[in-house]
């Protein structure tokens, strides 16, 4: 099927420079997929290329992580550092029989402009962002529900989704999953999207924070992908890091010093 071109719908958005320059195609493949990946926008390791053919969906530290997974549960280990191009992980999604798209193909992180400036403002292209606040996309949609931008947004969405057949969802992240759903119920109700429960895991930018959620998403995972190849199951449960005011990271309960024993 290669890259799905959504935007026919001429008000959003409505800057034919901004939606070249900072779209990212979702990667999906022909036939009915396993899983349907759902992540919620690009970042800027995403938007990084100039060539609309080389950005893809995860990229940066966090998707080193996630691609590093799905390659070994296929039995391999590849370098991930760079991450592969886009073509190649086309492939890997092909073999693995699964989709990865954006909830919104550009990005909704206010903090993009830090690197791009002001032509990626969100607030400015899209007429929402990521966070909370008057421009916050459940405050803009609370105002103008599906006549405004996030309704747009969501729209977009429900078109792309419609032109997908997958066996289950799975969101990534929080952001994600709210947008799933706002769409879903917009699809016909013999949709096949809609026969099963949508499954959210923790995003892959919080597996580094937190061991805890890299094991809760693999967890997810493995039953729907398979189990990689010398997995002998899990170990006990790794305590959570936490932070203890403006002190060192802990670990269940512990001062963890590097090289060193817990204390």
């Amino acid at each position: 099927m290669g890259v799905i071109d959504s935007f026919t719908m001429k008000s959003w958005p409505e800057h034919f420079e901004y939606m070249e320059r900072f779209r990212v195609p979702d990667l999906v493949g022909a036939g009915t997929a396993r899983v349907l990946f759902v992540g919620d926008a690009p970042s800027r390791d995403e938007v990084s290329s100039e060539d609309i053919g080389e950005r893809s969906p995860l990229r940066g530290v966090s998707g080193r992580q996630w691609w590093k997974e799905l390659f070994r549960i296929l039995g391999e280990s590849p370098a991930v550092n760079p991450i592969p191009g886009r073509a190649q992980l086309q492939a890997l999604c092909d073999r693995l029989k699964i989709q990865i798209i954006h909830a919104v193909q550009f990005p909704i992180d206010p903090k993009i402009k830090n690197h791009f400036g002001d032509a990626a403002s969100p607030e400015s292209y899209l007429g929402f962002a990521k966070g909370s606040g008057p421009v916050g996309y459940k405050a803009v949609f609370k105002n103008s529900k599906m006549e405004g931008p996030v309704g747009q947004a969501i729209q977009d969405l429900v078109k792309r989704l419609s032109l997908l057949d997958a066996e289950q969802i799975v969101c990534i992240g929080q952001d994600s999953k709210w947008f799933i759903d706002q769409a879903l119920v917009l699809l016909p109700e013999n949709s096949p999207l809609r026969k099963n429960p949508v499954i959210q895991v923790p995003h892959p930018s919080s597996w580094l924070r937190n061991e805890i959620y890299r094991r809760r998403a693999l967890e997810a995972l493995y039953p729907l992908l398979g189990t990689p190849v010398g997995h002998d199951g899990w170990k006990e449960e790794p305590a959570a890091w936490v932070r203890q005011g403006s002190g060192p990271m802990v670990r269940g309960g512990l001062r963890v010093i590097r090289g060193g024993t817990p204390t």
